[in-house]
């Protein structure tokens, strides 16, 4: 959900709980978001020259529905302020042949379990997820803000009753590249 073709977000590993039941009821309960969103849904990578990766995330039950076409690249050293364009796309089915035509090969797939809440009627948001198969949850602070971004984590890393470790990795690079975490300071 970038802004102006950029994102600004912060990934943290929750330490010692594998519930994302409890992390979410947690955050909703913390910044009583206007908004929320939670569904399950389905993301398809690819590798691609001059950015990180490609991806096409399916929006809806069917991937004859609606989803975004989107590319990202670290372009400041990590995920914190990167570059991101996404793109609507009516068709995530056709999106998804047409990026297996162009990159010769079919797309890595990465489904998860998500919470997004909304904390204003722009961009700024808590998501809560899990990929499936997989028992670590993470949280993503994001917004148009460095400042929004970094006070929303202060107040998560006081508040929440585990521990928090900053991810500069991106899931593509986690789940899909397989390439370990590193820890890290804002």
């Amino acid at each position: 959900m970038g802004y102006k073709n950029r994102e600004i977000e912060v990934k943290l590993l929750v330490k010692n709980c594998n519930s994302l039941k409890k992390i979410d009821d947690f955050c909703r309960n913390l910044f009583k978001p206007i908004h929320t969103i939670t569904d399950e849904r389905t993301d398809f990578y690819w590798p691609a020259p001059a950015v990180d990766f490609v991806r096409v995330r399916q929006m809806e039950k069917s991937k004859k529905g609606k989803g975004q076409m989107t590319v990202k690249k670290c372009d400041k050293g990590d995920n914190l302020d990167r570059l991101e364009i996404d793109l609507d796309v009516l068709d995530v089915d056709q999106a998804i042949k047409l990026k297996t035509a162009e990159y010769g090969k079919p797309p890595k797939k990465l489904k998860k379990r998500y919470t997004v809440l909304f904390l204003d009627q722009y961009d700024t948001n808590v998501s809560v997820y899990q990929v499936v198969n997989d028992k670590r949850v993470f949280i993503e602070v994001e917004s148009r803000s460095l400042k929004k971004v970094n006070k929303i984590v202060d107040l998560l890393k006081k508040s929440l009753p585990f521990p928090l470790e900053i991810i500069k990795k991106s899931l593509y690079d986690i789940f899909i590249l397989r390439k370990g975490r590193k820890n890290g300071k804002r």
